[in-house]
């Protein structure tokens, strides 16, 4: 912990990331959801929000890396992103992105008869 406070501007960075590629998850989870098929939509949005959540988290390795003066390079940037977001976004999947989508789905539907395959 700094006593500058450098720990909770992390925390805070780190909280803005989860909370970027959940909003991308669910997007993309909807979107696919609306224009092709609940079977592709559990598929893809698990995919779309891992591939997201990497590399944002990448850039964010980097950056921080370089700024802290961390001895931190690409190979550990990408082992670290990738076991947090597989994780991360398999847990979203199952808890987020699924019932989002189906709730703007079968809201569409209600809306109009074309969205009726959800």
């Amino acid at each position: 912990l700094h006593p500058d406070g450098a720990d909770s501007g992390l925390r805070h960075k780190h909280s803005l990331i989860m909370l970027l590629h959940m909003c991308l998850c669910v997007c993309a989870c909807t979107f696919i959801c609306i224009h092709i098929s609940l079977h592709s939509c559990m598929f893809w949005c698990a995919f779309d929000c891992i591939h997201a959540c990497t590399l944002v988290c990448l850039r964010a390795c980097l950056f921080l890396s370089l700024r802290a003066h961390l001895p931190v390079h690409m190979p550990i940037c990408v082992h670290i992103c990738w076991r947090m977001c597989f994780f991360t976004c398999t847990l979203m999947h199952a808890r987020v992105c699924i019932p989002a989508c189906l709730g703007v789905c079968l809201f569409a539907s209600v809306r109009l008869p074309v969205f009726s395959h959800c």
